[in-house]
């Protein structure tokens, strides 16, 4: 899974792109993901606030492996592939997982 995002460079309103890439997701990451998607599930944009907003980009940034600040997230992604992001690690994860899960009922048939 990759992401781009874009920074400024100093004294520059030109931003540069550059790509960051989740090759390892961590067991531990199942974990949150399966608290987050419960905490997310029934969220409406009406009760979206800063809190839940760090939330879900921190954990795009755990998911990325902290390749990135939180900030730096903040900085250089445009705001309508915030929540796209989230969803597409949430999803990442859970089909890792969930594809592994097959392969093993698989083998016990």
């Amino acid at each position: 899974m990759n992401i781009v995002l874009k920074f400024k460079q100093d004294g520059s309103t030109k931003r540069t792109e550059k790509k960051f890439q989740a090759s390892f997701l961590p067991a531990i990451l199942f974990k949150r993901t399966l608290q987050l998607n419960k905490e997310f599930e029934n969220m409406s944009s009406d009760d979206m606030d800063e809190e839940a907003t760090d939330t879900m980009v921190q954990y795009i940034v755990d998911v990325f492996d902290n390749q990135f600040t939180l900030e730096e997230f903040y900085q250089g992604c445009d705001i309508e592939n915030i929540l796209p992001k989230f969803k597409e690690c949430i999803e990442t994860v859970m089909n890792k997982f969930a594809n592994k899960s097959k392969e093993l009922s698989d083998l016990n048939q």
